[in-house]
């Protein structure tokens, strides 16, 4: 977005930058009239009737709604005119302006922030989940093939332990790393229950 705004011309967005086109356009919008912000906000029904037979005020809030989609249909780039050129009221093409570059929510887990192709759940079922270690190393995230259940389910152990030392953090270490990972689990689960700590 690094035009300079005309007077004249709507907020050209370019898809980056959402919120900032999002609150230029609804300014703009409104200097039009408020009518043509107010088909956007509150959405438009088409009169049922014969177009000859509509009033004043019926004809005033298509012609309201036109130019609001008129505005939008300007205001976007190329790709975002493909997603939005076979709505017909505004507040719809506004809707799913907002649902693809504010809310992006998935269909199979109904997250925001990701589509269904970047899904945990739908990358576990898929088998394209990577197992991952915590770890300083530069190869804790290893592009290896982890064991899963028969649902795809990896399986992973944590436990909360209260260190005082650094002596006591490296003796901890030095254990978890002699024994495999369950032996190490069972071993600090069961220092665990001794001290209490298991709720």
């Amino acid at each position: 977005m690094n035009r300079s705004q005309s007077l004249n011309a709507p907020p050209f967005f370019d898809g980056s930058n959402y919120v900032f086109w999002k609150v230029r356009m609804r300014a703009f919008l409104w200097a039009i009239d408020k009518s043509v912000w107010d088909s956007v906000k509150n959405g438009y029904v088409r009169p049922t009737i014969a177009k000859s037979e509509w009033d004043k005020a019926g004809l005033a809030l298509t012609n309201a709604d036109s130019k609001a989609i008129n505005v939008i249909f300007c205001g976007v780039s190329t790709d975002g005119f493909h997603k939005i050129s076979h709505v017909k009221t505004a507040k719809k093409v506004w809707t799913i302006l907002e649902t693809t570059y504010e809310g992006i929510v998935c269909y199979e887990c109904n997250c925001h922030g990701h589509l269904k192709k970047e899904c945990p759940n739908y990358l576990r079922g898929k088998g394209k989940v990577f197992p991952t270690t915590l770890s300083d190393s530069k190869n804790s995230n290893l592009d290896t093939k982890g064991e899963c259940d028969s649902d795809g389910n990896y399986r992973a152990f944590m436990a909360i332990t209260s260190v005082d030392s650094k002596d006591d953090l490296s003796n901890l270490v030095d254990k978890l790393g002699d024994n495999n990972l369950q032996e190490a689990y069972d071993s600090l689960l069961e220092d665990c229950e001794t001290q209490g700590r298991v709720g």
